[in-house]
């Protein structure tokens, strides 16, 4: 049980923090054992950093537009010297960086580490902004080196689906009632995530902050309501966001009906019909 609970509001942002350049491979890179199987990080300027771990299942075929569900296990090392692909988008949302690979296959974490030893090292989250409809933890402003190394922390960076992969109420349409919060709950699941392996990575799951900028902060704060927040994490740093984001169901309703009219769809089926590009 948390014995404390403290929540923090910071205006702006404090992406120069994280600033640093990306690493090589290293085919003799550190090793974690995470609670699902074994990872291959790489080491950059004397942080371990370990990309694209995922913490759930791919939502793909019928789980597109469900809930989160477990990842599976594996024995053999897995390679996590790569950013996973970011969550799907349109083109136009990646100008920054157009080559950026996209999948639906994008419920990943990010660790940077001084050490995955038994350290108890202070843990900080970060949940990207992007009006819900892009973004990708992998972006430049958001690697962790800088951090992990000043603060001799646990930097971690998640991401969670986009758009109407995300965010659209299906309910009425044949889909799970949580169709409308999927993203919500891609960030819990990855916080719940962070709980069962931050020890393995040199961390203290009982001190755990969790940042968010613009739609982070907004979902952030939309978390710090939920039951489970006080058992996922500690501090709150909401940037530039505020929990005030939501719809009614009617109005969440409505917008789905447009949603499926334009696809040319009537049931949520239908959607899963659809290749993700189409959506």
């Amino acid at each position: 049980m948390r014995r404390r609970f403290v929540t923090a509001v910071v205006v702006g942002m404090c992406a120069a923090t994280f600033l640093a350049s990306p690493a090589a491979a290293d085919a003799d890179g550190p090793v974690v054992e995470t609670a699902n199987g074994p990872v291959v990080g790489v080491v950059d300027g004397g942080i371990e950093v370990f990309r694209g771990i995922p913490y759930a299942a791919a939502p793909v075929g019928d789980l597109r537009y469900e809930a989160p569900q477990p990842v599976g296990n594996w024995t053999q090392p897995r390679d996590a010297t790569e950013f996973g692909p970011a969550c799907m988008q349109t083109p136009d949302d990646l100008e920054n960086d157009p080559s950026t690979e996209v999948s639906e296959d994008c419920l990943t974490v990010n660790v940077w580490t001084p050490k995955a030893d038994e350290g108890s090292r202070p843990v900080f989250v970060w949940i990207h902004g992007g009006g819900f409809s892009w973004g990708t933890a992998a972006h430049a402003l958001y690697e962790g080196r800088n951090l992990a190394e000043r603060g001799d922390m646990v930097v971690v960076s998640l991401q969670y689906r986009l758009g109407s992969f995300g965010w659209l109420d299906l309910s009425e349409a044949g889909g799970s009632a949580s169709s409308a919060n999927n993203g919500l709950l891609d960030m819990t699941a990855a916080l719940k995530w962070v709980q069962e392996n931050a020890a393995a990575f040199g961390g203290d799951p009982d001190n755990v902050t969790v940042a968010g900028e613009s739609a982070g902060a907004i979902a952030l704060g939309s978390l710090l309501t939920t039951e489970a927040a006080p058992e996922l994490f500690d501090r709150a740093i909401l940037q530039s966001g505020s929990p005030g984001l939501v719809m009614t169901e009617d109005v969440a309703g409505g917008l789905a009906e447009e949603f499926l009219t334009k696809a040319g769809a009537s049931s949520v089926d239908d959607l899963r019909a659809m290749t993700a590009e189409e959506l």
